[in-house]
């Protein structure tokens, strides 16, 4: 529970945004930006939560999540057990509703509904078989 606390002392260095493109294709985005001085504060919390690591843009150093399993299984999570107390909140809560509304359409697909029915049946990934 610690750890949690921890990270959410960053999101005032943080954001959670939303990215749509010209096909009108959806990207989340969970953000922490820092100055490159604090790589290792990063680089910690990324292995922690089994996340990619940061990268360096100029002077700052960035932890960016966009799979969306490590957003609904890892992220939102801890927003949800520790809450936030700033305007962060608020941004937080419209991200977590988007992301349940890509999650419900997503889930509602015909390539979701087989990918469930495959696990259901114990034959794993589609693509593998």
């Amino acid at each position: 529970m610690v750890f949690r606390f921890y990270i959410c002392s960053f999101t005032g260095s943080g954001c959670f945004s939303i990215v749509k493109f010209q096909n009108n294709k959806f990207r989340f985005f969970f953000r922490i930006r820092l100055h490159k001085d604090d790589i290792k504060v990063l680089q910690k919390i990324a292995h922690t939560l089994n996340l990619l690591p940061p990268f360096l843009d100029g002077k700052y150093v960035v932890l960016q999540v966009t799979d969306m399993d490590k957003i609904i299984n890892t992220i939102i999570p801890i927003f949800i057990n520790v809450p936030l107390l700033t305007q962060k909140s608020s941004d937080f809560n419209k991200f977590y509703k988007a992301v349940e509304i890509k999650k419900a359409c997503v889930e509602k697909t015909p390539l979701a509904s087989n990918l469930k029915s495959a696990r259901a049946k114990g034959k794993g990934n589609l693509l593998n078989n």
